[in-house]
């Protein structure tokens, strides 16, 4: 095959492998940003990482942290979140600034290229998450569970 018969319009990419169920280093990435989330509306601080080391490195993960002023379907406010990403902050050793934004934090720890962490990565275990046409739950970064990569 030469590269003139090459019509990538035309190709289709196999199905990547998601990493296995367990416990990665992780470097978080400088892309954090708040949006609202279009289902929800509820605004979220979304943050990514790729995995560090071992055969899946480089591959990215995706997750987000809720408003945490506000209250969810349940009645119950989403305060949680604000200690989950203080318990993020402690872990990367990299202390937040004074009147530094969360988003302003973020981008800068991962900037610094010192922002490693470790984190049980899994299906959710409250709301597993199965895509049309897959077989397992998606696995995803389990927030609760971050704490210093060796």
């Amino acid at each position: 095959m030469s590269f003139e018969t090459v019509i990538l319009a035309d190709i289709q990419l196999e199905k990547t492998q998601q990493p296995p169920v367990g416990t990665y280093v992780f470097q978080l990435l400088p892309t954090a940003e708040v949006r609202n989330n279009k289902f929800t509306q509820v605004q979220e601080l979304n943050l990514s990482a790729a995995i560090a080391e071992g055969d899946f490195k480089g591959r990215r993960v995706f997750w987000n942290y809720p408003d945490p002023s506000t209250v969810g379907q349940d009645g119950k406010t989403f305060a949680w979140s604000a200690q989950a990403m203080k318990k993020l902050e402690h872990v990367l050793g990299i202390d937040a600034l004074e009147g530094e934004s969360s988003v302003d934090y973020f981008n800068r720890a991962a900037a610094s290229g010192n922002a490693r962490f470790s984190a049980y990565f899994g299906p959710n275990a409250k709301k597993p998450y199965t895509p049309a046409g897959a077989d397992e739950p998606r696995n995803e970064l389990n927030i609760f569970t971050v704490k210093p990569a060796a």
